[in-house]
């Protein structure tokens, strides 16, 4: 069974603000490119491509998790008494 609720592109990063939708995909190519265009900002870092590469990975992967099934339920879930689904640790494990 798939620990998807739904297809990674209907994933969310956040609640909807109204009409504002965030998908998940497109938080993490922006912090992504945040990342590396921050790097590349940096002499000493522009000197180490690998470097750089690991740092957008690492943009990449840190709100991986929230396409977790119980992640997607819990963000979609107006209800916000029920108890909060931790992210941070496994998209740090994954990179």
């Amino acid at each position: 069974m798939s620990i998807l609720k739904r297809r990674f592109d209907e994933c969310i990063a956040r609640p909807n603000d109204g009409e504002r939708i965030y998908p998940l995909r497109d938080h993490l190519l922006g912090v992504k490119r945040y990342m590396e265009q921050w790097a590349d900002k940096h002499p000493d870092l522009r000197q180490q491509p690998t470097l750089v590469r690991l740092m957008g990975l690492a943009g990449c992967c840190h709100d991986m998790a929230k396409a977790h099934w119980d992640w997607q339920h819990y963000i979609r879930n107006t209800d916000k008494m029920q108890s909060p689904v931790h992210h941070a640790p496994a998209g740090a494990l994954l990179f």
